[in-house]
């Protein structure tokens, strides 16, 4: 396959192709969920009172008896109660609810994971330096010859594997 123009071709069907199935899979993604989504919780809080909820909050603040944090697209507010004393949770933290939603944006948690922001931070800084680890691997080996647009194999003469 030496044709630039049929490599171009295949390579853009193949990102419209994979566009096409994450724009229709986010479209339908509410539909498919066993839990309320956020999007509908925000619409419409109090009519889920009493059932089941999965929520990802960020914590605005931590009160005696829960905490405060904001869900969904609009940032809406929920009181978390219910969340064991043991928990190590400061604001803008970010936790995964599960519980029973109640009146008045209140959701009763029977489980809080914690996801703490320097937790986070460390994760993406890590995975930025292996990217560049693994890049810097790359290029000690192969080069690109961008005529051909392709890798190919250093051959400087040295006695690498």
């Amino acid at each position: 396959m030496e044709r630039p123009l049929v490599r171009l071709l295949v390579v853009v069907c193949c990102l419209v192709a994979a566009g096409w199935l994450a724009v229709d899979y986010a479209a339908h993604a509410d539909d498919r969920g066993t839990y309320p989504s956020d999007r509908a919780l925000t619409d419409d809080f109090d009519s889920y009172h009493g059932e089941q909820v999965f929520l990802w909050l960020d914590v605005t603040r931590v009160t005696d008896d829960g905490l405060v944090g904001t869900f969904g697209p609009d940032d809406r507010a929920v009181v978390v109660t219910g969340v064991d004393p043991g928990t190590d949770v400061r604001p803008n933290d970010q936790v995964q609810v599960y519980g029973a939603a109640r009146p008045d944006h209140r959701i009763a948690a029977e489980r809080v994971v914690v996801s703490h922001g320097e937790n986070r931070t460390y994760m993406f800084a890590a995975s930025a330096l292996a990217a560049l680890w693994a890049l810097g691997f790359l290029l000690l080996y192969w080069r690109p010859d961008l005529g051909r647009g392709v890798l190919t194999p250093r051959n400087d003469g040295g006695d690498r594997p």
